[in-house]
Order: structure tokens, then sequence, then C-alpha cells
């Protein structure tokens, strides 16, 4: 599996652009919105918690090799233990799953500030801590 992962400012970008892609499926995470105005709206409310921080989206992409494909409930349980493992247990996160290549994928938008209380969730080594826990 391979991992890449982007931070940026805009939760509705990064939304319109994985709901937009062709068969593209939000298959969980732990907010209720379906789209990405209503997803957006969501992430706003911990956005609000913390204005000092400039990068709050964390965008997440994990693929598979060509030959090999999970379900929906598989990315699921890789995604939690993602959100899990890199520290964002308290933070929100939607999963998107894509079909517009040929290789199986998913992307999480996570947002780094916790729910709980405001702060942001560690960005530090996160690119190694990713690549040890994929």
């Amino acid at each position: 599996m391979i991992g890449k992962i982007v931070q940026g400012k805009s939760f509705r970008g990064l939304l319109n652009y994985l709901h937009s892609k062709q068969d593209a499926q939000c298959i969980g995470g732990n907010m209720a919105g379906e789209t990405p105005r209503e997803l957006a709206a969501e992430f706003r409310v911990a956005r609000e918690l913390n204005l000092r921080l400039k990068k709050a989206v964390c965008h997440v992409s994990l693929s598979l090799p060509k030959h090999e494909q999970l379900d929906d409930e598989q990315w699921l349980a890789i995604a939690r233990d993602y959100v899990m493992g890199m520290g964002y247990q308290d933070c929100q996160y939607v999963v998107y799953r894509h079909h517009d290549q040929d290789h199986d994928h998913v992307h999480l938008a996570i947002c780094r500030i916790q729910m709980t209380d405001g702060k942001t969730a560690s960005d530090s080594w996160e690119k190694r801590r990713a690549e040890i826990l994929i």
C-alpha cells in the first residue's frame, strides 16, 4: 500500500474534488453530511475552534497495487486504523472511494483540529509515521 499526505486550507475545495470524480463514493467516516456543502459546514465547526491554524486540512490518499482490491468495509477498517494510528482519533474525517484509476484507492479528508479541545493534532514526522503505519 502507498500513502500520500497533503495539507491544505480549503475543506470545500477538497470535498468538491473528492465528490466530483466519476463513480466517487463517500463510504464512511465520523460525520453526518452527505454532500460537499454539508460536510464543509461540519468541518467549519471544528475550524472555528482554532482559527490560528493556517492549514487545517489533511488529505490522505491510500492506494493498492493494481492486482489487489478491497471492499468498502476493509477500506473503512484501514481508514479507522490510519486515523487512530496517526493521532486523529478526536478529529473529524470522511472517506471517499474512487474508481478513476487502474488501482484501488481511497481518499481521507481529515480536520487536523481536535473536537475535544480545539488543539491541533501533531503533524511532527507525519510522513515517516504514516510510512511505518502503512
